[in-house]
C-alpha cells in the first residue's frame, strides 16, 4: 500500500490513516513517498527528512523514500507525477489518501474531465486572463463542466493522484481514509 505524504507535521490524522490501512490489509506492507525537508511549496518543512523518516518506522511504516525535491517543491501534478511513478516502480496495488470528501466517483470524475474535457484548459484559461489565480481557475472551470467545487487542500492533491494513475494507464486501485 503506498502513501503519499509531506508530514508536515506528523500529527493525528496520519497516525488514523495507517492505522486503518493495517487494520484492513493486515498483510501488506505500507511505503511512504515523503517529500523531504522542503514542502510542495518550497518551504522549509517544520521537521527535517530523517526525524520525519523516524517517526514514519516508529508508527507502522515499512519503507520511507524521498520524493526527489525537483518534484517535491512543484505544483501538485509534478508532485503526484514524481510520487505515482515512483510507487508504480515498486508494485504498489493501492494508494492511500487521506480526503476530506471521501468521495471516491466525485474525484475520479473531475480527474477525467481535466484530462479528456477539450474545454476544460480553456476554461482555466479564461478565468486567469481574468485576473483569478490558477487554483481558483481550476475549481471554476470544474464548477462550470461538472458542477462540483473542489477547495480543500486533500481532494484538490488527490485528483492529482487519480489523473496520474489515469495517464500512466496503471493498474493501482485508490482507498480514501
Amino acid at each position: 500500500i503506498g502513501i503519499v505524504a509531506e508530514y508536515n507535521p506528523f500529527h493525528n490524522g496520519h497516525v488514523y490513516q495507517i492505522n486503518k490501512i493495517k487494520e484492513k490489509y493486515k498483510d501488506s506492507l505500507i511505503i511512504v513517498v515523503m517529500s523531504s525537508s522542503f514542502t510542495e511549496r518550497g518551504e522549509y518543512s517544520l521537521l527535517d527528512k530523517w526525524t520525519k523518516t523516524k517517526i514514519c518506522l516508529e508508527n507502522n511504516i515499512d519503507l520511507v523514500i524521498e520524493l526527489p525535491y525537483v518534484f517535491s517543491s512543484q505544483s501538485s501534478d509534478t508532485f503526484a507525477f514524481g510520487a505515482v511513478s515512483i510507487l508504480n516502480n515498486l508494485n504498489v496495488d493501492i494508494i492511500s489518501f487521506g480526503s476530506e470528501s471521501s468521495n471516491k466517483d466525485k474525484l475520479f470524475k473531475l480527474a477525467k474531465t481535466q484530462i479528456n474535457n477539450k474545454k476544460f484548459n480553456n476554461l482555466v484559461k479564461k478565468y486567469i486572463d481574468e485576473g483569478n489565480n490558477y487554483p481558483t481557475s481550476t475549481n471554476k472551470a470544474l464548477k462550470d463542466l461538472t458542477s462540483y467545487e473542489v477547495k480543500d487542500p486533500n481532494d484538490l492533491l488527490n485528483i492529482s493522484y487519480i489523473k496520474e494513475i489515469i495517464k500512466q494507464n496503471k493498474n493501482i486501485n485508490i482507498e480514501i481514509i
